[in-house]
């Protein structure tokens, strides 16, 4: 089960072993549920967002930022979970092509390697200073 909301994880797991309970009262059989939670959603600590931000912005001026909220797995969120943490995204599409990661036709932009580890280091300074 994966969600972008906890509440939401906790109301499909309840409304789940309702269904198992009612469907196993109807029919006079047993229902058991297996349900795995698995990772859970990222969320970005508002303070280390902005202070990420900034210090990017420090480093390679006002850059674009757009990023619509994704589905995709990320372990990363156990982390998250414990300590302040913000989810970096370096993009790494080249201008004029439509092709995105995890497909054997991606050609990346390298020059975005060097786009990150510059946003990266800044940040850290800035966090360590």
């Amino acid at each position: 089960m994966r969600s972008r909301q906890p509440e939401a994880r906790d109301a499909a797991e309840a409304g789940l072993r309702r269904l198992c309970e009612g469907v196993g009262l109807s029919f006079r059989a047993g229902c058991e549920l297996a349900y795995r939670r698995g990772t859970p959603p990222i969320f970005n600590d508002v303070g280390m967002l902005q202070r990420t931000m900034g210090a990017i912005r420090a480093q390679l001026g006002d850059v674009a930022f757009d990023y619509e909220p994704s589905m995709g797995g990320e372990d990363f969120a156990l982390i998250a979970q414990m300590v302040p943490s913000f989810r970096l995204l370096v993009g790494s599409s080249q201008p004029g092509r439509s092709d995105k990661v995890h497909n054997p036709d991606y050609q990346p932009d390298e020059r975005s390697i060097a786009f990150g580890t510059l946003a990266l280091a800044r940040t850290a300074v800035d966090l360590l200073s």
